[in-house]
C-alpha cells in the first residue's frame, strides 16, 4: 500500500471485499461491504472530476458519521482534492468564516444540515456545487476520469479546523503521506486485525473519530457507527449485538458509561479494547474501569490534531500501576521532553513536548505565522507540558496556555480536577480561575456528582485540603448537573465561563 489516503481503501476493497467495512447501528444495522463502500467512493470521484473540482481544491463535509460519510472521504482524496470536515454543531456564522478561510469549491451536507450549508457556501465565490447525501444519477459510465487525481504522498489530503491561541479557527493540513503513516502505526500498537470492529461514537469531523475509521480500514475491520450516545445504554446494546471488539471515547464517555449506564452489570464478551484520548484521563475512572472488565485491554494515548493524531500510548500492562501516564513515542515517531533551551528535559523535570515523525503537519492552511510557533525545524512542539519517570513514560501536567497563575505560582488545572474525581461521588471536574483582587486568580471548580454518594461542597472542599498543596486548593466549588462540552465531547470551559 502507498502512502495515498484512498488506497487504504482500494487495498481493503481488493483484500476483504466481502468484509463488513461500515455499520450504521441507528439505521436498523445497515451493513455495507469494503467493495460496496469502494464503489461509493468512486461515484464521488467521478462526481467530483466531472464537476471540474481540481486538485488541491477544498470540499466540505457537513454530516453526522454516516457511510455517505466515509465515501465522501475517500472519494474526495482520490480526486487530488482536499477534505475538509466541517463541526457540525458550530454556529451558522462560524461554519461561513471556516468556508470562507479555506476557500471551499464545494459541499456535502446531510438533510438536517441544509440552512448551515447554504450560509457556509454563500460566502464564498465560485462554488461548483451543494450536495445532500451521495451523488445521484447514473455517472458512472460518462465522462469518467482516466485515474487518481491525488498522486503524491506529500500533497494536502485534509484540513482539519481546531481553535488557536487566539480562538480564531486554524486549518491544520493533513498530508496523504501524514494520515496514512499514522494509522499504520496505531494499527499496528493496537494489533487490530480483519476480524477486529470498532464501536464509534465520535464524529467523523473530529482527528479520534477519524483516526478509528482509517486505521481499522488499513486492516479490514470494521467501524461500528453509532450516533446515540445521549442514550448509553443503547450504544451497550450496539457493542454486544454486533459483537464489537472495541470501543473508544474521550474521558466524558467513561464518567457516563460508569456513572449512568448499566454497564458494570454487563460482561461484554466480544469487547477486547478499550481506547481513550482526547484528554487526560482521570485515574479514578481508569481503575474503576478496569475494576469491572480486568480481562480487557485499556489503551490510555496521548496525540493532536497536527499529529494526525496519535503521539504516545501507555501499554495496557501498565494501566493500573501508572493510570495517569500517557506512555511513550508510537513506532515511527519521536517524543521528548525539553526546557527553554531545548535540552531534552531529566526524569521528574517538567517542561515541553515535543514531537517528530511522518505523522506531523506541515503547519496551518494559510497561517505562516501560526505555523512558526509550533513547527520549528520539522518537530512539533505540542504546547504541553510533561515530564518522564524513570522508565520513560509520560506524565501530562497541562497546556501551558492553561496553566493558571495565582499568588505567583503556576497551577496545573488537570492535577485539582483529577484529585477531586477521586472522591467517589464526584463524576466529573472542571477547574477554570476567576479574578481576584489579592492573588491575581482564583481557582473555581466546577463538579458534577455522580450521584450514588451524597456531595456537598464542604465535603469536597475537606477532602481536597488532605490532598492538594494550600495553594492548590479552590477558592470556590460548584455543584452542577452537567458540565458544557464541544463537538467532540470535551469539556468547553470557554462555555463554562459563561454559565
Amino acid at each position: 500500500m502507498s502512502f495515498l489516503v484512498h488506497d487504504i481503501l482500494e487495498h481493503a476493497a481488493r483484500t476483504w471485499p466481502d468484509n463488513v467495512a461500515v455499520v450504521e447501528a441507528g439505521n436498523d444495522g445497515a451493513k455495507y461491504t469494503y467493495s460496496y463502500v469502494s464503489e461509493e467512493a468512486e461515484r464521488v470521484h467521478v462526481f467530483l472530476k466531472n464537476s471540474g473540482v481540481l486538485k488541491g481544491e477544498r470540499v466540505g463535509l457537513l454530516s453526522r458519521t454516516s457511510l455517505e460519510y466515509v465515501a465522501w472521504i475517500f472519494g474526495i482524496c482520490k480526486a487530488g482534492a482536499v477534505a475538509v470536515p466541517l463541526n457540525n454543531t458550530a454556529t451558522a456564522p462560524d461554519l461561513a468564516r471556516v468556508a470562507d478561510d479555506c476557500g471551499l469549491c464545494g459541499i456535502f451536507f446531510s438533510k438536517e444540515y441544509r440552512d448551515k450549508a447554504d450560509a457556509a457556501v454563500k460566502c464564498v465565490s465560485g462554488v461548483k456545487f451543494a450536495v445532500e447525501g451521495l451523488p445521484s444519477g447514473d455517472i458512472m459510465g460518462h465522462h469518467r476520469p482516466s485515474g487518481p487525481g491525488a498522486k503524491d504522498p506529500d500533497d494536502i489530503a485534509m484540513i482539519m479546523y481546531t481553535s488557536g491561541s487566539t480562538g480564531e479557527p486554524l486549518g491544520v493540513m493533513l498530508s496523504n503521506r501524514n494520515i496514512v503513516s499514522n494509522n499504520r502505526s496505531i494499527a499496528r500498537y493496537t494489533h487490530i486485525n480483519s476480524e477486529d470492529s470498532i464501536c464509534c461514537v465520535l464524529g467523523l469531523n473530529y482527528i479520534f473519530g477519524l483516526s478509528l475509521l482509517f486505521s481499522h480500514f488499513i486492516v479490514g475491520g470494521s467501524l461500528v457507527m453509532d450516533n446515540r450516545f445521549q442514550y448509553p445504554n443503547m450504544v451497550l446494546e450496539t457493542m454486544e449485538t454486533f459483537r464489537v471488539s472495541g470501543f473508544a471515547g474521550v474521558p466524558s464517555h467513561y464518567a457516563i458509561l460508569l456513572n449512568m449506564s448499566d454497564i458494570k452489570t454487563r460482561k461484554l464478551p466480544y469487547l477486547r479494547y478499550f481506547l481513550q484520548a482526547g484528554d487526560s484521563m482521570p485515574p479514578r475512572i481508569t481503575r474503576e474501569l478496569l475494576e469491572y472488565f480486568p480481562d480487557k485491554h485499556l489503551y490510555l494515548m496521548y496525540g493532536q490534531t497536527e499529529a494526525s493524531p496519535r503521539l504516545t500510548y501507555l501499554d495496557p500492562k501498565k494501566a493500573i500501576t501508572k493510570p495517569d501516564s500517557v506512555g511513550q513515542a508510537i513506532p515511527g515517531v519521536k517524543v521528548r521532553v525539553v526546557d527553554e533551551e531545548d535540552r531534552e528535559c531529566q526524569a521528574g523535570e517538567e517542561g515541553m513536548i515535543v514531537a517528530k515523525g511522518d505523522n506531523i503537519t506541515k503547519g496551518y492552511w494559510n497561517n505562516p505565522g501560526e505555523t512558526s510557533k509550533v513547527i520549528r525545524n520539522g518537530w512539533l512542539y505540542t504546547g504541553d507540558i510533561g515530564k518522564k519517570d524513570k522508565d520513560g513514560d509520560i506524565y501530562i501536567v497541562g497546556r501551558k496556555k492553561n496553566l493558571i497563575k495565582s499568588g505567583g505560582r503556576l497551577i496545573s488545572p488537570v492535577e485539582i480536577e483529577h484529585t477531586a474525581v477521586e472522591h467517589p461521588g464526584v463524576m466529573e471536574a472542571a477547574v477554570i480561575d476567576m479574578p481576584d483582587m489579592t492573588m491575581g486568580s482564583k481557582l473555581k471548580l466546577y463538579i458534577v456528582p455522580a450521584g450514588d454518594v451524597p456531595v456537598t461542597t464542604d465535603g469536597i472542599m475537606e477532602f481536597l485540603r488532605t490532598r492538594l498543596q494550600p495553594y492548590k486548593m479552590p477558592g470556590e466549588i460548584v455543584l452542577i448537573d452537567s458540565l458544557p462540552k464541544s463537538d467532540s465531547s470535551k469539556i468547553d470551559k470557554k462555555k463554562l465561563r459563561c454559565i
